[in-house]
């Protein structure tokens, strides 16, 4: 979706850093299997 705004010129750079709040996520999965995920760099360019 941020490329197609950048491409629809409707912003010019969306910023999609901490768009997910991975929080509840990762704590079941720590509780879990005792690792986490992260954003993979969602919103780097």
């Amino acid at each position: 979706m941020a490329e197609h705004t950048k491409k629809a010129d409707l912003l010019d750079k969306p910023d999609l850093k901490g768009i997910y709040d991975l929080t509840p996520l990762n704590k079941v999965l720590k509780a879990e299997t005792g690792k986490e995920v992260d954003d993979a760099g969602l919103g780097a360019e």
